[in-house]
């Protein structure tokens, strides 16, 4: 089968953090023994490398240093759009349908599959019509919330739901919001982004990460990962640690990634004396990633619905701290009952919510020896989130509509 990947993002070069997620689906299906183009816009960090697919960059603006949308880097704070980005998205929308037009011509592709359903779901519908290749739109979040910001974009977004042969997503949460823009798509399925299970796994604890970070072996570990943006709800979880801290003296917050939220996360953390118990990582490489979710006991997920009605519905990092077996406790937009089963592999809680994060962290911590529950929480995620299991549910649906 020939299957083309179309996105607006995806690693463009090793230890990349851009949509790892993407990378990963593109290399299960092509190691499943299919033919993988990648079209993706064209950025000045892609570089050659040896890949199981072939990767096909479209540039859309001139001079190169121009190519500034996708990549995380579209939407700002996860809200809006500047006024750059908005000038610069009618030639990413043009040239983004030349190029998949020419690709599905060229190389007689057999199902695109789109993912974030505007700009990519909404070019490819038209592909679709235009050459009678059959399409899906995968839904990860930010993409179906701007189509409520207004008319157009509700109009593309209903436009490339109607259309599709199915419409996916990682999360019942975006469907729903789908359903409320008035777009009810007769097949649709949730399919959560995989995970690679060789890369993320358990392991001992990195001795020069512990160095690194100030931590000795035995210290008590809640590990946080993600862009801070409003949605991932950090703020609720710096606002627990004081009431965690009263019971874990020890015990340390490792915050992964950075963003616009940072300095607001900052002075919560001064303002509520527990500076000494915090420590910002930054932004780490994709594949350091594994090292770090193992120094974790627990990780933290409180993803929320921002002012503005955007969510964080199936984070990866999540299901990655839970392929290397960390219990975590998260949001029902970020976890469901199937991953996350109380006390077994974690506690889920209601959003917003600074002190049923701090009880959950506490409940896990008392229990103890969580290697028992790691085993539990390795077992679980191997079977609704390996990158292979993913890949065979997206052939399945591909399979299905051609």
């Amino acid at each position: 089968m020939k299957i083309c990947i179309f996105t607006h993002t995806h690693p463009r070069f090793p230890g990349d953090t851009a949509a790892p997620f993407m990378g990963i689906l593109s290399e299960a299906l092509a190691k499943l023994g299919h033919q993988v183009y990648v079209l993706m816009p064209y950025d000045l960090q892609i570089k050659r490398m040896k890949r199981p697919f072939k990767l096909v960059a479209y540039k859309y603006i001139f001079p190169k240093r121009l190519h500034t949308l996708g990549y995380s880097r579209t939407l700002q704070d996860d809200k809006s759009m500047g006024i750059f980005a908005y000038l610069l998205s009618p030639f990413l929308y043009f040239f983004g349908f030349l190029a998949l037009l020419k690709l599905v011509h060229k190389e007689k592709i057999d199902v695109i599959s789109s993912h974030w359903i505007i700009p990519n779901g909404f070019i490819a519908a038209i592909v679709s019509k235009l050459t009678g290749v059959a399409f899906t739109t995968t839904i990860p979040g930010s993409d179906v919330y701007m189509g409520g910001k207004n008319f157009f974009f509700r109009w593309m977004v209903g436009f490339a739901a109607n259309s599709a042969n199915y419409v996916l997503s990682d999360s019942n949460h975006y469907l729903k919001q789908l359903n409320d823009l008035g777009f009810f798509p007769q097949k649709k399925y949730v399919i959560r982004y995989g995970v690679d299970k060789n890369k993320f796994k358990p392991t001992r604890k990195d001795k020069t990460i512990l160095k690194k970070l100030g931590l000795n072996q035995t210290a008590p570990v809640i590990l946080a990962a993600g862009r801070m943006v409003a949605k991932k709800g950090f703020i609720y979880l710096i606002k627990a640690m004081p009431e965690v801290v009263k019971k874990i003296p020890k015990v340390k917050l490792v915050m992964i990634g950075d963003g616009d939220q940072r300095p607001i996360l900052e002075r919560e953390i001064a303002k509520l004396g527990v500076a000494g118990n915090v420590i910002f990582a930054g932004t780490i490489s994709y594949a350091e990633l594994a090292k770090y979710y193992n120094l974790a006991d627990v990780f933290v997920m409180p993803s929320i619905r921002d002012e503005k009605g955007n969510i964080d519905a199936s984070p990866v990092t999540m299901m990655e701290a839970m392929m290397c077996g960390t219990a975590v406790v998260a949001t029902r937009f970020a976890g469901s009952d199937d991953v996350v089963a109380k006390g077994e592999t974690g506690f889920l809680i209601k959003e917003k919510n600074s002190r049923q994060i701090a009880a959950g962290i506490i409940k896990l911590f008392a229990q103890g020896d969580l290697k028992v529950m790691k085993k539990k929480v390795r077992k679980v995620a191997e079977a609704n989130f390996s990158s292979e299991s993913v890949a065979r549910k997206y052939l399945k649906v591909f399979k299905e509509i051609i």
